[in-house]
């Protein structure tokens, strides 16, 4: 990482990309998960709505925070 010149977050997750997917070929999708209250949390919620995608289902958790990995 000490070489890095640029960081790029994007939101993923095997399940968050299928309900991306169905959605762009133009078809209903909707996810059923729990979040928390995060900036990271707000992030990848913000972006499934964007994309589409039904959140509805998806719970929002007090003092949980969501994941990170660096590829």
């Amino acid at each position: 990482m000490r070489h890095a010149n640029l960081f790029e977050k994007h939101a993923a997750g095997a399940e968050s990309n299928i309900a991306i997917g169905v959605s762009r070929l133009g078809h209903k999708a909707a996810l059923i998960t729990k979040l928390g209250f995060d900036q990271l949390s707000a992030f990848v919620l913000s972006t499934l709505k964007a994309e589409g995608v039904e959140t509805k289902w998806i719970k929002r958790v007090e003092g949980k925070s969501c994941g990170v990995f660096v590829v």
